[in-house]
């Protein structure tokens, strides 16, 4: 999932990763996948507030919900387009 991720094009490749599982899960699997996504976004929330892995957590999540929910794949593509923007202006990219 990660080298899909990170291969893909900026601003679409959230969408397009959503596109390319969404036949992929049964049912039972999508709430199974949406559960672990929204466990380990609370696990993040709480470990954001502690010395640790907590950002990482809330990305990772976010990430899993987006395979499932195109919505959240909007949303993270959105984020990413703003956040390249943001590093260009402030020049670290």
């Amino acid at each position: 999932m990660w080298r899909e991720l990170s291969q893909g094009t900026p601003g679409r490749r959230f969408r397009d990763h959503h596109a390319r599982r969404r036949t992929v899960h049964g049912a039972i699997a999508h709430r199974l996948i949406i559960a672990g996504a929204v466990m380990v976004i609370g696990l993040g929330v709480l470990l954001v507030f502690t010395p640790g892995p907590g950002t990482v957590l809330l990305l990772a999540g976010a990430a899993m919900l987006a395979t499932e929910s195109a919505r959240a794949a909007r949303v993270l593509d959105l984020l990413e387009l703003r956040l390249r923007a943001s590093l260009r202006w402030l020049g670290l990219s």
